[in-house]
């Protein structure tokens, strides 16, 4: 099979749309039709109608279905690879680009201000783990610092990852009844209650810190956040069952980007994480 990227990309002399394409993206990221038609803004007729027609030009099928999930064929993962490379390297920017949540944040300018005043600048995007694969996934930035370690792994794509501290989540519990923090690893804190087989509900998110400390429902949050606060939490449950690593995945080659990452790595303590 023959790949060869254009605007849009060419396999065996036979063009994909970018909307094809952007449809075999969703659906290799969510490993499901209705969900990938939802995050593109589409009907899932519509999706189904995108992969289909696909499939009729190129003569292969591009997608699996069980009752459990759809995911790619190994053809149509190769046009995909594919596809984000040649995303990477049409997205270049003047100057490399880093995104990271506000668990990390201030670590992150930190370590950039002595760079910065060697005269290396650098774009910064903060969001949560979500939005950034997005920019990932879209070939905006060079490094993503990611909270939650499972993003890293389950990712389809084969760039470097380094770590750059160990962080855990404090857990306040107030009632079954939970605020969900948008940024940190807490996945990990729900599938310890589900392990533990304990009831909860979850009510809404939250973005704001300040009003998660003055929620009356029960939450959690990174221990490295707290310690950086002149507030006091009682955690329900040990540390250790939360701890896990903050991972900064380098997307670009560049020598500027590994140094950040050791700068970073550096000054973790000082920002409440262990290393």
């Amino acid at each position: 099979m023959q790949i060869d990227p254009q605007i849009s990309i060419l396999v065996d002399k036979k063009r994909l749309t970018v909307r094809q394409l952007e449809a075999l993206v969703a659906i290799s990221k969510t490993r499901s039709q209705t969900q990938a038609s939802k995050e593109l803004g589409i009907s899932t007729p519509v999706l189904h109608r995108y992969i289909k027609r696909a499939e009729k030009e190129l003569g292969f099928p591009l997608i699996h279905t069980t009752h459990l999930n759809t995911g790619l064929t190994p053809e149509a993962s190769k046009i995909i690879e594919a596809y984000k490379r040649y995303i990477l390297s049409t997205a270049r920017h003047s100057n490399p680009a880093v995104a990271c949540t506000p668990i990390t944040q201030n670590l992150l300018l930190e370590s950039l201000s002595g760079l910065e005043k060697e005269g290396r600048i650098f774009d910064v995007y903060i969001g949560d783990d979500r939005t950034n694969l997005k920019l990932l996934d879209a070939g905006t930035v060079d490094l993503v610092i990611f909270d939650d370690p499972l993003n890293v792994y389950e990712y389809e794509g084969n760039f470097d990852h380094r770590g750059i501290g160990f962080d855990s989540l404090i857990h306040v519990y107030r009632s079954k009844s939970y605020v969900k923090f948008r940024y940190g690893a807490q996945r990990i804190g729900f599938e310890h209650l589900k392990s533990k087989s304990i009831e909860y509900c979850i009510l809404h998110s939250i973005s704001d810190v300040n009003l998660l400390f003055e929620s009356k429902e029960s939450f959690f949050i990174n221990q490295s956040l707290v310690s950086t606060q002149e507030i006091v939490l009682h955690s329900e449950t040990d540390a250790s069952a939360f701890t896990h690593e903050i991972i900064a995945m380098v997307v670009t080659e560049n020598e500027d980007l590994y140094t950040l990452v050791e700068k970073m790595k550096k000054l973790a303590p000082d920002y409440g994480f262990i290393t």
